[in-house]
This record gives structure tokens, C-alpha cells and sequence, in this order.
């Protein structure tokens, strides 16, 4: 696994924290007024810059990690 991404963009955060909240693509790009193609281009990323090949590996090192805090 690659080292953790310290250093989010504010979209990567605000994606990342959607979608630890169990926001769909869809949903997330809704609320971002983007388009799916685009969330999906920042969700791929994500998994890239973490190491891993599923979101839900994304969200579980995301709060292992702090760089979601629970709650």
C-alpha cells in the first residue's frame, strides 16, 4: 500500500468526507453540482492516492488514519 495522502485537495476532502457519510456518486455529484463523470474522475483518484482499489477501503484508512474524524 502506498503512504497515506496527507496533503487533499478541498474537493478530494469534501468527496472523501460525502462519501464517508455513504453518499452514492450520484448523490455526490448532485451535491456538488458536477457531473457524474467528474465525481467519478475524484473517486478514482482517491482510491489511486491511497493505495487501494475499493471506496470502501478509501473510507475504512480514512478513519483508521484520522483523516476522517467519526462522528
Amino acid at each position: 500500500m502506498n503512504d497515506l495522502p496527507l496533503n487533499l485537495t478541498p474537493r478530494q476532502k469534501k468527496v472523501l468526507t460525502l462519501i464517508c457519510q455513504g453518499k452514492s456518486r450520484e448523490a455526490i455529484a448532485e451535491y456538488l453540482q458536477i457531473s457524474e463523470k467528474t465525481c467519478h474522475y475524484h473517486t478514482g483518484n482517491l482510491t489511486k492516492q491511497f493505495g487501494v482499489k475499493e471506496l470502501y477501503q478509501v473510507v475504512a484508512l480514512a478513519y483508521q488514519h484520522n483523516i476522517i474524524k467519526a462522528g
